[in-house]
């Protein structure tokens, strides 16, 4: 297994000296972020940025802080561009939101964008248009690549005036097609980093306001928790894939995304506006909806899994290994891994099992 060792060694492992040690690095890196005037210099900020990531592993740091790291220093990253294509005053009247992984703090390493662009009456849809596309081909340069699902504000569902916004929320919530729902878990999980915060804000509460009081629309809503299988078969043996992922497990299908999707229904259910998934099911916790040491286990299931993901996809790409991946090698896993992924896997299969008895799955099924 790659031992992932930054160029300057880590002082010796008092916690006092490594905690020194990294915010000075996570300070260095954010003040280049800061003082670039140009793309190609941000993009070199960037790379002291991968490194303290490398770095922040490689000496134990919890995902949950790491998670809260990465997001300031993509937050700065985001302001910077902004501010090197458009005036200050442009943003008087706009708001850019970062979506999905993005806005719930979970984006760890770079990976497709998510955005959009919301504006006041006052600006023109030219204006508008002109910067959507010249924001997202930046981002493009920088290394974040489209997003598959064309989420991103130079694409029109995501890119328009508060007005048209709202309406188009109200449009989805009220014809919860499976496209349109996965849209409002798009939405939910937003996050405003530059701009006007009130046009978010605003949108935000409408979107709250709109919400039915009917159970079924969150029932369906909360359907793709159960897409996927877990990873466990019989006697909680590992079921590893096939093919090209030999051996491997995936574990944003089998184990982090039904956690994420099924907090983040729990979570719409309640109205809360936190995007993050810890700090929703601590609010879920606080309100009664999941039992205190259940929401304790999920949380740390939650952290292994994004951690190990995280790990195996630094490690392979260090490696120069074709074709990367982030599905953990059983086999390249130590034995206490392999148990706690066991054991986060069957934390996994519980919760799914709440969700398909809190919103009646079976049901619709």
């Amino acid at each position: 297994m790659l031992n992932m060792v930054p160029e300057d060694p880590i002082p010796p492992p008092e916690d006092h000296e490594i905690l020194s040690f990294l915010t000075h690095h996570a300070a260095s890196t954010s003040q280049q972020i800061q003082n670039s005037s140009s793309l190609p210099g941000l993009a070199h900020a960037m790379k002291h940025q991968e490194r303290l990531v490398h770095m922040l592993l490689s000496s134990g740091v919890k995902i949950r802080y790491l998670g809260s790291l990465i997001q300031e220093l993509d937050r700065k990253i985001f302001r910077q561009v902004a501010s090197l294509l458009a005036p200050p005053e442009f943003f008087a009247h706009t708001c850019i939101l970062v979506l999905g992984s993005e806005g719930r703090g979970e984006q760890i390493l770079k990976t497709d964008q998510d955005n959009a662009l919301l504006a006041d009456e006052t600006l023109s849809a030219e204006k508008r248009d002109t910067f959507a596309q010249a924001f997202s081909s930046a981002l493009l340069q920088l290394g974040f690549p489209p997003c598959r699902g064309n989420v991103m504000m130079n694409h029109p569902p995501w890119n328009g005036s508060i007005a048209s916004f709202v309406q188009r929320v109200r449009s989805w919530i009220d014809d919860p097609t499976p496209e349109h729902l996965l849209r409002l878990a798009v939405l939910y999980d937003a996050r405003a980093i530059v701009g006007n915060v009130q046009l978010f804000q605003r949108g935000s509460q409408e979107f709250m306001n709109s919400l039915p009081n009917d159970p079924t629309f969150f029932s369906h809503f909360a359907m793709p928790a159960l897409a996927f299988p877990t990873p466990l078969g019989l006697f909680k043996r590992f079921i590893v894939e096939k093919g090209s992922q030999q051996g491997r497990i995936d574990l944003k299908k089998g184990g982090i995304f039904p956690i994420i999707h099924g907090v983040r229904s729990l979570a719409l259910e309640q109205r809360l506006k936190d995007p993050n998934t810890i700090r929703r099911i601590r609010a879920l916790i606080r309100l009664g909806v999941l039992e205190s040491s259940f929401g304790h286990d999920l949380i740390d299931a939650f952290e292994f899994m994004l951690g190990l993901r995280v790990r195996t996809a630094i490690e392979h790409a260090a490696d120069h290994l074709q074709g990367g991946t982030d599905h953990p090698e059983l086999g390249r896993l130590r034995r206490m891994e392999r148990e706690h992924l066991r054991e986060s896997l069957v934390q996994v299969e519980r919760f799914k099992e709440l969700i398909d008895h809190h919103f009646k799955l079976r049901i619709l099924q």
